[in-house]
């Protein structure tokens, strides 16, 4: 199958406008008849009706000569529009926050179609996929993959797709299959663990996304069972991808879920979601892997930070990113992250150039929380900063205790010396006041 019609939101630099700062206009004027001609600074140009922003209909015009011509919604695409990209592939149809929602039909540049119903920027209902050698696919699609063969007669025995997510000759999405296999072991257990699902109402993130913390938060708050029922039962997508010691990585996940004690859930975070989604957006634009950042609009590494490609799908990522199945993975970071103390956490899953989707998965810590770091224990920040009541014990044997900020002492605070002189009162900065 071509790269998935939503690589679009790749290139949305426009939704950047709030996380990455850097996308800010630098200049501004009106046409002869009451539009707005807005350039942004990465040059990327848009002109049309406005209000606080692109609001009403008007053409975007992006840097990588892709374009937008259609409605808009405080600054997002928002009821029918044409998205024309840079490589000759077009979409025609309905929006909602950016991405595809509704009815609309995509045209790739090597002449596939895909026409019918899109549920936040993936094939999603009801719709037909034609390829451009005439094999075709018409029934229902769940999250990019078809999930159920209606497929004609002449696609009937080819409908075979290339990359990861392949979809199997008989029409139904391997993804899909693996994920309702493994629902149907777990399916009575699940009324028991409604709590797990902490990120039901943050309405800013996908239904995918929030799927991603409330099975982490299954594997953190009881991890035997979850050991028993999904991991044990989990042999991999086929065709997805040959991993590096899989079956060596599974087991050994097995053992460490039977044996760790529960963990406390996370709650998701719009601060830490934003930091993930910028990074999320620029890794997909870009079509790079790994964590480095390489523009100037993402902040660098402050939150513990887990990175997946090539998956759609809430629970697949999780057990991927546990079971961390990869020749560079000895040190099984990614297990360590989502099995760490950390209390919040900012997920973002977008397209990418080269591997169809990434998700970038952020930890901090609960402010309300008492954590133990090293020799300090109290407050951290979600940036895992020493903030707000805590006692930090020097290597020298001097000790304080008391009020911090951001990682200083700062406010009411009693500083022990090793010797026996003792300070108590304010403190501003890391300094007391005298």
């Amino acid at each position: 199958m071509p790269v998935s019609s939503t690589k679009l939101v790749g290139f949305l630099f426009i939704v950047m406008l709030v996380a990455c700062p850097n996308l800010s206009g630098i200049s501004q004027t009106l046409t002869s008849d009451g539009k707005v001609k807005h350039t942004y600074s990465d040059g990327s140009k848009y002109e049309g009706e406005w209000k606080n922003g692109p609001h009403g209909s008007g053409i975007y015009l992006f840097t990588d000569g892709s374009k937008y011509d259609g409605e808009w919604k405080n600054g997002k695409f928002d009821g029918k529009g044409t998205y024309y990209y840079g490589n000759g592939s077009k979409y025609y149809g309905e929006w909602k926050n950016n991405m595809q929602q509704g009815k609309g039909t995509y045209y790739w540049n090597n002449g596939d179609v895909y026409s019918g119903e899109w549920k936040q920027g993936r094939k999603h209902g009801s719709g037909t996929y034609r390829s451009a050698d005439g094999r075709e696919y018409s029934g229902v699609w769940l999250n990019d993959e078809p999930v159920k063969d209606k497929s004609t007669s002449a696609g009937r025995n080819n409908l075979k797709y290339k990359g990861r997510g392949v979809v199997s000759a008989n029409g139904t999405g391997a993804v899909a299959a693996v994920r309702m296999r493994l629902d149907s072991i777990f399916d009575t257990f699940k009324q028991d663990y409604a709590q797990a699902n902490t990120a039901q109402d943050a309405d800013y993130l996908t239904e995918v996304e929030k799927d991603a913390i409330y099975y982490l938060n299954i594997v953190r708050t009881n991890p035997s069972l979850f050991a028993d029922t999904y991991v044990r039962h989990y042999s991999g997508i086929p065709n997805y991808a040959k991993l590096y010691a899989f079956d060596e990585r599974k087991q050994s996940l097995i053992r460490e879920l039977k044996r760790l004690k529960p963990l406390e859930a996370l709650y998701p975070d719009r601060e830490i979601h934003e930091y993930a989604a910028c990074f999320a957006r620029e890794s997909g634009t870009r079509g790079t892997v790994g964590h480095d950042r390489h523009g100037p609009g993402c902040q660098s590494k402050v939150y513990a930070e887990c990175c997946s490609y090539g998956l759609n799908d809430g629970l697949l990522i999780i057990l991927e990113l546990l079971i961390d199945a990869g020749e560079n993975n000895a040190a099984l970071g990614h297990r360590k992250l989502c099995l760490g103390q950390y209390g919040m956490a900012g997920i973002s899953v977008q397209s990418h150039r080269s591997e169809k989707y990434v998700c970038v998965l952020n930890f901090g810590y609960n402010p309300d929380n008492i954590y133990t770091v090293g020799t300090y224990t109290g407050h951290l920040n979600v940036r895992g900063e020493y903030h707000g009541t805590g006692t930090y014990r020097y290597a020298n044997g001097d000790v304080y205790s008391g009020e911090w900020e951001h990682g200083m002492k700062h406010g009411v605070g009693t500083y022990r010396w090793a010797d026996g002189k003792v300070y108590e009162g304010l403190w501003k900065n890391n300094s007391y006041v005298k």
